[in-house]
């Protein structure tokens, strides 16, 4: 039988959710009649199965059939003709939709860095090189801002479980991805601000694991009946604070408000204590949230 009738039978295979059976189709043109097929042809074929993979959350399979249309595309037509950037884009969205931002970037790089290759051999046609590396370097854009909202998340959701030293890794490490990242890139445009950012979490980060610390150290005190202590190791640690020469990554002035509201919480519960409240319960010093400090204990009369 033909290959359109083939076609048509994988394709609607796709339409009607078919999937396993289209693939297997579309698998066996693609295997059995490769070197009969026009390039229009293969790519099509490629485009289907990539869509499939996609389709059955084989993101990786979907990536490598992209990046064989992006190859022979390009090797066909040239980095700079419109089939050859439109695989360039789905090839880095597919990366950068299974997470794999630093391999999307990469590839628009690449893609970058060839295209700037081939205008210098065609002066001729100068506005046409600019307009597809524009599009490449937006492309990459959207990549970098979804890879530092992604690294945002990953990073305080370890705050937010107390686990300050994989944030503090995981923002590290990120900063260093981007350095060596712009070091490469022909533009760094799309990486403007970046950096800073990432210095402003970890910089946070630092701060939340130092008043988590103080947090401990005041509140042992306070449980133990000892709440000059407490109010003394808040004081001395705004003193600190206060003296510390910021770097513009964070603001100390949060650190010592919330100090300031530590120590008015210990100031009520040594009155209260004082008072003759002596079945004030200290004990529950679990689960304290570092910008959101727990509420003085209740006392019973």
């Amino acid at each position: 039988m033909s290959f359109k009738y083939h076609y048509e039978l994988g394709y609607t295979g796709i339409l009607q959710g078919r999937l396993d059976e289209s693939e297997k189709i579309l698998q066996h043109l693609l295997q059995r009649q490769e070197n009969f097929l026009t390039p229009s042809k293969r790519t099509d074929l490629m485009s289907k199965l990539a869509e499939i993979a996609e389709k059955t959350s084989r993101m990786r399979e979907a990536a490598s059939w992209y990046e064989k249309r992006y190859i022979l595309r390009t090797g066909i037509f040239g980095i700079e003709h419109r089939y050859s950037l439109e695989s360039c884009r789905d090839l880095g969205h597919c990366y950068a939709d299974q997470g794999l931002f630093q391999e999307a970037i990469i590839h628009f790089q690449q893609a970058e860095a060839k295209l700037a290759r081939a205008r210098r051999e065609d002066n001729e046609d100068e506005h046409r090189f600019s307009k597809s590396i524009e599009k490449i370097q937006r492309w990459t854009s959207y990549v970098v801002d979804d890879s530092m909202a992604n690294c945002e998340k990953l990073g305080f959701d370890h705050v937010e479980r107390g686990l300050f030293d994989e944030a503090i890794l995981h923002f590290q490490e990120a900063i260093g991805r981007f350095s060596n990242t712009m070091c490469d890139a022909n533009s760094t445009g799309a990486y403007d601000g970046c950096i800073e950012k990432l210095q402003s979490w970890l910089s946070t980060t630092y701060a939340q694991k130092s008043l988590q610390t103080c947090w401990d150290i005041g509140r042992g005190f306070a449980d133990g009946g000892h709440f000059d202590k407490a109010i003394l190791h808040f004081q001395h640690t705004i003193d600190r604070t206060g003296h510390t020469e910021g770097n513009g990554t964070h603001d100390p002035d949060e650190c010592i408000e919330i100090l300031q509201h530590w120590i008015q919480q210990l100031e009520q519960e040594k009155a209260e204590f004082l008072d003759g409240n002596t079945s004030v319960d200290l004990s529950d010093d679990s689960g304290q949230d570092i910008l959101g400090p727990k509420q003085p204990s209740n006392t019973t009369g």
